[in-house]
């Protein structure tokens, strides 16, 4: 018998004791008894074998990953940190916003990503035609899907000849009740021709990739084809809580770059990314944790040997947007990488919590956003990480937050989508004022140097108008928000870091905070001083805030924290 060292790892013990356990099971004498059990006995002796139910390689696999000690550190505390983890409490931007009713079919994902945003009824194939025969619902939304959205025992839905003909019963009964039926792809462009035959049910079309525009008009015979961008659900994906970071003090979370996905050996330019990508950034020194998402289920590609070590069990989708606001980092790969508009949903939702998404080569990503951190070699992991400053980090995790929110909100996407349609309904845009003394020269010039006026210039779908007034002016009262400024130490962003906070936060106010402050991103309780405070005017009177102001006291009950850099003039 093998005498197990303490500085054995468990895969070498397992290794080694199924070795053994392989030896005596094929020996002479205990093959000759079994075979005699076997024959007397009405229940024949089974073999331990970890090949059928449970398959081999996924032992090795899980029992490598569990020699990672910052990993395994992370899986059993991973409880604990999100329960001290702050979470949205609503949002006072839409608090009060009517949504359109829409029948839906799509998977887990996309449901989350609208259903804050719309009235989702899910249609079952059991009772969809009870559901649209109630007449309550505005259109009809079916998005690409492997597998539907409640469908972990029975996929009814799924990417299969019969998974199609019930949606297409579906569909077709919407369009016989009158209403608009709406086809979103998100699956395109390698998988356009699988789920072209439900595009062609549908009275407007959707694609995540421009590109494949003109093959729709052409398949389609219409040219109500229109290009849509992922975007985030500010409740589902948002910075709030990420202060805790810097106060647990966890060593994985210190060292760790976070990838939640799983390996596709049909996409070979994928994994050869992906490959690149994790050699980077071991060899400059991280830590990986792969959240596979095929752990514990034992189907699909595996996850190369070399890897093994770094792997981490699945996270449902709600889960993971909460776990991955604990990480200063984390892998976006691409599969599509030649479209201007396709790339990973996680590109939004990284930036949205705060985190810096280490991604390969995409056009989309140059396209939208170029300052993001693309990683082709190891050296551009090692320079990246040689370079950077905590300050630098900051402000680069900031920067992601402000895009997207300001930006690529599910509210936007939707607005555009609406107005492609021809569907007469919108997210109304709220009213912001920046209100400054009459003979404070430098709170006036820097209300100008907002960038709240550039965006609500140059975007379609604008989320809110802005306007600058002295105290005292009867215009106050027509706006939803109101941000008070006094003299001139306030960067260009800071309107619009604070108005951005009322997307996914239900508070009085968002008063700024110093950047390297461990409370940003979290929720205070009591009053603030009105200078680089914006205030919800549905719940503080402006009366109060003027009196308050005049009078150099606070005010407020329930307020939010946004970080800032001082003195940063742009």
């Amino acid at each position: 018998m093998r005498t197990v060292n303490e500085h054995d790892g468990l895969l070498h013990i397992a290794q080694s004791f199924a070795a053994e356990y392989d030896g005596l099971r094929n020996s002479r004498a205990i093959s000759w008894y079994l075979k005699v059990r076997n024959t007397l006995s009405n229940s024949p002796y089974e073999p331990l074998t970890l090949e059928s139910d449970f398959p081999h390689n996924k032992v090795w696999m899980r029992l490598k990953a569990a020699e990672n000690p910052l990993n395994r550190e992370f899986v059993e505390h991973r409880a604990e940190y999100q329960a001290r983890l702050a979470k949205s409490n609503g949002s006072s931007f839409f608090a009060s916003t009517a949504r359109p009713r829409v029948g839906i079919i799509t998977d887990e994902f996309m449901f989350d990503y609208y259903e804050d945003a719309l009235d989702l009824t899910y249609l079952y194939p059991d009772t969809y035609q009870q559901a649209i025969d109630k007449g309550d619902l505005d259109f009809v939304l079916y998005v690409t899907c492997w597998i539907g959205r409640y469908e972990s025992d029975k996929p009814y839905y799924g990417n299969d000849p019969e998974g199609h003909e019930r949606i297409a019963r579906v569909l077709q009964h919407a369009k016989d009740a009158g209403l608009p039926v709406v086809f979103q792809s998100i699956e395109d462009p390698p998988s356009y021709h699988e789920y072209l035959d439900l595009a062609r049910m549908a009275d407007v079309v959707f694609t995540s990739c421009e590109e494949k525009i003109p093959d729709y008009v052409r398949d389609l015979g219409h040219n109500r084809v229109f290009a849509s961008l992922f975007g985030v659900n500010p409740l589902l994906n948002n910075p709030v809580g990420i202060g805790l970071r810097a106060r647990l003090h966890s060593a994985c979370l210190r060292s760790t770059v976070l990838f939640a996905g799983t390996w596709y050996n049909v996409h070979q330019q994928r994994c050869k990314d992906t490959s690149t990508v994790f050699d980077a950034i071991l060899q400059a020194g991280k830590n990986l944790a792969i959240a596979d998402r095929r752990w514990p289920v034992d189907w699909g590609d595996n996850f190369p040997e070399k890897y093994w070590h770094y792997l981490m069990p699945a996270m449902g989708h709600k889960d993971l947007q909460e776990a991955t606001k604990l990480f200063d980092f984390a892998v976006n790969m691409n599969t599509v990488k030649d479209s201007r508009t396709m790339c990973a949903m996680r590109t939004y939702e990284l930036q949205a919590a705060g985190v810096i998404g280490l991604a390969n080569d995409a056009l989309a990503l140059k396209t939208q956003y170029p300052e993001l951190v693309r990683i082709t070699s190891a050296e551009d992991a090692e320079r990246y990480f040689d370079e950077l400053t905590r300050p630098s980090m900051l402000e680069q995790q900031f920067a992601g937050i402000r895009r997207v929110m300001s930006h690529a909100t599910v509210y936007q996407r939707l607005n555009a989508m609406f107005d492609q349609m021809g569907f007469d309904f919108r997210f109304s845009p709220r009213r912001v004022v920046i209100i400054v003394a009459e003979d404070d020269t430098d709170a006036q010039n820097a209300a100008r140097r907002q960038s709240v006026f550039d965006i609500a210039a140059r975007d379609a779908f604008p989320l809110s108008t802005f306007g600058i007034v002295p105290f005292g002016s009867p215009e106050i009262e027509q706006y939803d928000f109101a941000l008070v400024l006094a003299g001139g130490d306030w960067p260009s962003t800071l309107a619009e870091d604070l108005l951005n906070a009322f997307l996914y936060t239900d508070c009085d106010y968002a008063t700024a905070t110093d950047a390297f402050d461990s409370q940003r991103f979290e929720y205070r309780e009591g009053p603030a001083a009105c200078a680089g405070t914006m205030f919800n005017l549905a719940r503080v009177p402006w009366d109060s805030i003027a009196r308050a102001y005049a009078e150099g006291g606070e005010i407020g009950q329930l307020g939010f924290l946004i970080p800032f850099f001082r003195n940063k003039h742009d």
